[in-house]
């Protein structure tokens, strides 16, 4: 039973080590592949700024009042445009970072599940594996008891042998009969010498 229950701890132990290290794995593969995505996603957004219609359209206008050297009205649509570009190109990295982000998010999604289902996988291997101890448990305790009912049986079979070995002995032995005399002339005699005994006995006290 030792032996039985160290091979099952072994076998438990082993499981557990491989559950860690295919999770371990897992993690590993998936941070990679995170990484990975999210520079080929990158790669496929653009990465140049635009600016808007309007903001090229002022820049035309500024161009103009240059030329006509209205500088102030220039220097005020300058600022207004500069601006707009910063505002614009703040947008810009916003919305493409986004992007990014709702991608990995639905990548995130994706491993979370496949962990999950890893972890799943594992618990029932485990589950299955003490099911299966139980039922291997209970299969070598059947075993043991019809082992140790089959050795009591055998012992009281031994033991009725003897007895009725030793009975048949005890009967086969000769009992004392008087020398040269058969059974019931042995009876005779003894009940023959009681009677005489008794005769006597009576005659004394009539005397």
């Amino acid at each position: 039973m030792a032996e039985f229950e160290a091979n099952w701890d072994a076998h438990e132990k082993q499981l557990a080590e491989s559950s860690q290290r295919d999770l371990a794995e897992l993690e590993e593969t998936q941070a990679r592949r995170l990484v990975e995505e999210r520079a080929a996603y990158d790669a496929k957004l653009p990465n140049s700024f635009r600016p808007s219609a309007q903001n090229l359209e002022y820049k035309n206008v500024f161009e103009k009042l240059v030329k006509q050297k209205k500088y102030a009205e220039a220097h005020t649509l300058r600022e207004e445009f500069e601006r707009m570009e910063v505002e614009e190109r703040k947008a810009f990295a916003e919305s493409r970072e986004k992007k990014i982000n709702n991608h990995i998010a639905k990548i995130l999604v994706f491993q979370t599940n496949e962990r999950t289902s890893l972890i799943k996988k594992c618990d029932n291997q485990k589950a299955e594996q003490k099911r299966q101890r139980e039922v291997e448990t209970v299969q070598l305790n059947k075993k043991f008891d019809n082992a140790i009912a089959d050795m009591e049986g055998r012992h009281l079979l031994s033991i009725s042998l003897l007895d009725t070995m030793f009975q048949k002995t005890i009967s086969n032995r000769p009992r004392y009969q008087a020398e040269g005399a058969k059974p019931e002339m042995a009876k005779s005699s003894m009940r023959q010498f009681a009677d005489r005994n008794i005769t006597t006995q009576s005659r004394a006290k009539r005397f």
